[in-house]
């Protein structure tokens, strides 16, 4: 598949004979977990985000896409067709660079229409032609794309010498590199500052974390040099960028990218309280408040849906591999590419052993892991008792997929709340002071008797 275009046309006979399992095969796949086979309405966050899809029950996954083509097509962004002789057809997409998203759609619109057709009758019986409405402009503009990368590629001398150090600074060299970059960060700031849309199965796969770390990175050092110049009104925006790059990727509810969020807003306290250690004016500290509370506000509202989206990640879509054929042995493969996950090889053996409804029979025991883990999370002592499940877990409690492999919730959990707390303490900091009582004002009126 080009990364500039879906291919211009693709036909795929409608045999109400054909074996459904293998057309759900056809469905393309990224990520560790899927969408191979996902329902149509967990396999796209902006086509649905319904928590009821995250279960794993004994019912076959074909029988959520048991419906007329016309009531599945409309709802998804891509051009589908069924001529006379019943075959359907995918009309060609142009455009630069089409989201994941839609390239999935695409997929997905091939795959229920055929399941329609073969399930429903005879293409004779339905209309000689269904049309799709041509995809329609995202709600929000999308987040941060090749363009704002290419700083990155701009300033290679800086990264390589990029400290986390209190005392670093760029050489002059790499401060040569970042002032002719000034447009770029320009640029990226006022992108980082408005609401975005990622445009991805944020289920599946996560942005390119190397390179947005990469410009927390380049965002910092800019800071320095600016700072080292005077420059402090522009070192500010530089700071508030790194907070706000750090608030955009907590909108993902997803564990592993609430870690790096986290850490992204680390790096931004770090460099924010080395720049309020020395006298800042009261607009400068009010900027980087406001940055910071923006994140703050981002990730308690990301929070509650973590354990939601691991539950779809790690029951719901690995159910559906389980119907298509997948094994325990590659459950515990795809698990351990995973980022924020805690895989036990001690375990593994009890898990290779199993496949198909004996698998599935283990994944419905671990709803039940998924499910305490959600009632502990918003607890005051959520690492605790989410350290008492994984204890539990190791012992086979919840099944032999949650003993094997299971999301890293305890060590997540943990370091959110280290951040969270130095965080709050830098606002603390960062707040305006009340003026110093003149020396010549009189004390307080107490009363008296």
């Amino acid at each position: 598949m080009r990364e500039n275009s879906i291919e211009s046309t693709e036909t795929q006979k409608a045999s109400p004979t054909r074996n459904a399992d293998l057309k759900l095969a056809s469905v393309w796949t990224i990520g560790s977990f899927g969408p191979t086979a996902s329902s149509l309405a967990t396999l796209a966050p902006r086509v649905s985000r319904n928590p009821s899809t995250a279960s794993c029950d004994n019912s076959s996954a074909l029988a959520k896409y048991r419906m007329p083509a016309a009531s599945v097509l409309p709802s998804l962004r891509v051009p589908v067709t069924e001529n006379a002789a019943g075959e359907l057809t995918r009309e060609r997409i142009v455009g630069s660079q089409p989201s994941t998203l839609y390239r999935v759609e695409a997929s997905v619109a091939l795959l229920a229409a055929a399941l329609a057709s073969g399930m429903t009758g005879s293409p004779s019986q339905t209309a000689a032609t269904q049309t799709v409405a041509p995809p329609t402009a995202p709600v929000a503009a999308p987040c941060l794309d090749g363009a704002h990368f290419g700083v990155v590629d701009r300033c290679p001398r800086t990264l390589r010498e990029y400290r986390r150090s209190r005392n670093w600074m760029p050489s002059e060299l790499a401060v040569a590199e970042l002032d002719e970059s000034q447009a770029d960060f320009v640029a990226l700031g006022a992108v980082l500052e408005r609401d975005c849309e990622w445009g991805i199965d944020w289920y599946a796969t996560l942005p390119d974390l190397v390179r947005l770390r990469s410009v927390a990175s380049l965002l910092d050092a800019d800071s320095r040099r600016l700072e080292r110049f005077s420059r402090r009104e522009e070192s500010t925006t530089r700071i508030v960028a790194m907070f706000s790059l750090a608030r955009l990727l907590a909108t993902l509810p997803r564990l592993d990218a609430q870690r790096e969020a986290s850490r992204l807003a680390w790096q931004a306290a770090q460099r924010a309280e080395q720049f309020l250690a020395s006298p800042q004016s009261a607009q400068s500290a009010g900027l980087i408040r406001s940055a910071l509370d923006g994140y703050l506000r981002e990730q308690a509202e990301s929070s509650p849906r973590i354990l939601q989206t691991e539950r779809i990640r790690w029951v719901s879509r690995p159910c559906d591999r389980i119907r298509l054929g997948e094994d325990g042995t590659g459950l515990f493969r795809a698990a351990r590419a995973e980022l924020a996950s805690t895989v036990t090889t001690a375990n593994e053996y009890p898990l290779s052993r199993l496949s198909g409804e004996p698998l599935l029979t283990e994944m419905r025991a671990a709803e039940r892991y998924y499910e305490a883990a959600n009632e502990a999370w918003s607890t005051p002592d959520a690492t605790a008792r989410l350290a008492d499940l994984a204890r539990r877990a190791e012992r086979a409690e919840f099944g032999a997929w949650v003993a094997a492999a299971r999301p890293d919730f305890v060590r997540v959990r943990g370091e959110l709340e280290r951040t969270n707390a130095a965080l709050k303490e830098l606002r603390a900091r960062a707040s305006p002071r009340p003026e110093p009582r003149p020396a010549s004002a009189p004390p307080d009126a107490r009363p008296t008797g």
